[in-house]
């Protein structure tokens, strides 16, 4: 039988039985790792599952981090949050896939934990007429265990993405000469590759990010500048400055675009770059391709050897076909899959 225990509980003094919350990252960081092995999905230490675990910024997020337990061992970690400003909730569950009856019974018990949880927020902090979404991602298309759960529960597939990897290695001639190519075509274009500083530039950095993905898939609503810069910013030792290509239109002295790497999630050299933007005046005029090949020429000279970024596969701007176009590949599809538990379908924006 899986029982349930939430992280929060972990600091109760009265209840020396309980996991520590050193346990509960040390059991986060071995199951991604589970993942890692069977699905490819990132792997994390056991920082970057402290970092995972700390609570969000976004005052509008309910966040639930529960350990499931058989006996006194944990055998799966389940996260579901809720942004009650848009009604969306999402459920993520780590365990290891390797043992098959256990795994779908730690999938089950998650899936059925989550929707009270969902239910309760939603009524008491869902402004009414709002539909409200259960979503479950991201799922690996070769979990096959979890995939037969979520459908048996009523769940479709309602979003692909894409892990897409360039390796650096051996191509250190092409990369240069394609760099110093692309900043001339920048540069032809009245725009200029700038050092980033958070001080001088977050600002308008968040400004031309959230122009840009208006209007894209999980992007309904505005993101206030706090709660982006926590999520872009404090990376701990993930993030560096000098990772951030960010171009300027030297004119307007506006942002234009931008490709923001991190050392975050290391494995094996390879850095992760978690957005790449553009605006949407400038797209199909090379600007993107340009600026992803000065990203990868900086990360070259870094020290990285190999650089991976996650992609919406049907998000229209044709962006897997610009990775492709710069020389990277795909090595993962996962999905989300989603029901809505209140509210009119036909209300749902599905963006």
């Amino acid at each position: 039988m899986v029982s349930v225990v939430h992280v929060a509980n972990l600091d109760d003094a009265d209840k020396p039985t309980l996991p520590s919350k050193r346990d509960a990252y040390a059991a986060l960081s071995r199951f991604s790792a589970s993942h890692n092995a069977a699905f490819g999905s990132p792997a994390l230490g056991l920082k970057e599952a402290e970092f995972e675990m700390r609570p969000p910024v976004d005052k509008e997020m309910a966040t639930r981090w529960s350990l499931l337990l058989q006996g006194d061992r944990i055998v799966g970690v389940m996260t579901v949050r809720l942004q009650t400003a848009t009604g969306r909730g999402l459920l993520r569950i780590f365990a290891d896939p390797t043992d098959t009856d256990l795994y779908r019974d730690v999938c089950c018990k998650a899936v059925e934990l989550a929707r009270p949880f969902l239910d309760e927020i939603a009524e008491t902090k869902v402004k009414a007429g709002t539909p409200v979404l259960f979503s479950v991602g991201l799922v690996s298309e070769q979990d096959f265990g979890l995939i037969r759960i979520l459908e048996q529960e009523g769940f479709t597939s309602t979003r692909s993405f894409k892990t897409m990897l360039r390796n650096f290695v051996n191509d250190e001639d092409s990369m240069a000469r394609l760099s110093k190519e692309s900043l001339s075509l920048l540069n032809s274009l009245g725009f200029e590759i700038r050092p980033y500083d958070a001080d001088l530039h977050a600002h308008a950095l968040h400004v031309a990010n959230e122009t840009a993905f208006k209007g894209h898939f999980g992007h309904v609503r505005t993101v206030p500048f706090d709660i982006w810069f926590d999520d872009t910013h404090n990376l701990g030792d993930g993030f560096s400055p000098s990772l951030f290509t960010i171009c300027w239109n030297t004119t307007t002295n506006t942002c234009v675009g931008a490709v923001l790497s991190y050392n975050w999630r290391n494995v094996g050299g390879t850095a992760s770059i978690y957005q790449v933007f553009v605006d949407k005046a400038l797209r199909g005029k090379g600007v993107g391709k340009a600026l992803l090949l000065i990203a990868f020429e900086s990360l070259r000279n870094a020290g990285f050897d190999s650089v991976r970024l996650y992609v919406d596969a049907e998000n229209g701007t044709n962006a897997v076909e610009l990775y492709k176009a710069v020389g990277m590949s795909c090595f993962r599809t996962e999905s989300y899959f989603r029901k809505i538990i209140r509210g009119n379908p036909s209300l749902v924006v599905d963006c």
